[in-house]
């Protein structure tokens, strides 16, 4: 104890200190060193593809290479057994950058965005540009992916694919990795409605919450 005061009669203030704070605050330092960024948390993903169906065609992402559009179909091959081959082709974009995360990569700041799906979380936007040359504007398909954290998820799936307009497309990535950053962790709500009524008779405000009355 470093001191004790009555700064009013039956008021009183004590001050202690405590290593145990500066313990915790010099743990809180360490971690946030540790702390990953958003490219070190999908690192994992390199040279994987992921797929998503929808109808007549297939979706394929392949983290910091490519996304294509293409449509499979089952043929028998020269002994007689079936597999799919790809019958057509677009290359919806290119990663435009290396395939593999540098040490030292940090997102931008314009690349943590709303998400999609819901507006109050956040997404991290990756381009892939100069796909194949659309026929309909004359110039090359490009796509726009969302990593987000789906809470209680474990598996990194390919969630949807939009084509926002013509040969532009939206795709959303689950990836739990990102639940490990603060930026996308989801935090209780702690605020709650007050209700303040006149206590009638009494000239004072009383506060309602879960039965319990204070003065105000």
């Amino acid at each position: 104890m470093s001191s004790f005061k009555e700064p009013e009669p039956c008021k009183y203030e004590f001050r202690l200190c405590s290593t145990f704070l500066c313990e915790r605050s010099g743990r809180a330092a360490a971690a946030a060193q540790r702390a990953k960024t958003v490219h070190q948390l999908l690192k994992p993903l390199e040279n994987v593809c992921m797929q998503k169906h929808e109808g007549w065609w297939t979706y394929e992402f392949c983290y910091r290479q490519h996304v294509r559009q293409v449509h499979l179909q089952a043929v028998a091959n020269k002994n007689g057994k079936r597999e799919t081959k790809v019958v057509s082709e677009y290359v919806l974009g290119k990663f435009d950058g290396r395939k593999e995360t540098a040490g030292n990569e940090v997102e931008g700041p314009e690349s943590i965005v709303p998400s999609l799906e819901d507006p109050a979380r956040k997404a991290f936007a990756q381009d892939y540009s100069q796909g194949h040359k659309c026929g309909i504007t004359g110039q090359t398909r490009s796509t726009r992916v969302y990593f987000v954290c789906k809470p209680g998820t474990k598996t990194t799936f390919l969630v949807s694919v939009k084509e926002e307009r013509t040969c532009h497309y939206v795709m959303v990535v689950n990836a739990p990795v990102l639940c490990e950053h603060s930026l996308f962790q989801v935090t209780a709500d702690s605020s709650r409605e007050l209700v303040c009524s006149l206590q009638q008779g009494k000239g004072k405000e009383a506060e309602t919450n879960g039965g319990k009355q204070v003065e105000v």
